[in-house]
C-alpha cells in the first residue's frame, strides 16, 4: 500500500482560522426599516459621487474645448 500525505486547504493556516471572527461578525443584523435606511443613504451618496464626477469631466471637456 502506498499512503500519500497531501497538504491542503484544511491544513493550512487559512483554513484552520474562522474568517468570520475578523470579517464582520460584529455586524448587527438590521431590520428590514434600517436596511432601506442603510441602502437609501448609500444610494444617495453615490448620486451624489456620480453628479460630482460629471461635473467635474463637464469642466475638463470644456477645459479641452471640446
Amino acid at each position: 500500500m502506498c499512503f500519500h500525505i497531501h497538504s491542503g486547504f484544511e491544513d493550512s493556516v487559512a483554513g484552520k482560522s474562522n474568517w468570520n471572527a475578523y470579517e464582520g461578525s460584529s455586524e448587527k443584523v438590521l431590520t428590514k426599516e434600517e436596511l432601506a435606511a442603510k441602502n437609501k443613504a448609500e444610494d444617495e451618496a453615490a448620486a451624489a459621487r456620480r453628479a460630482a464626477s460629471a461635473k467635474k469631466m463637464a469642466e475638463e471637456r470644456k477645459k479641452a474645448g471640446m
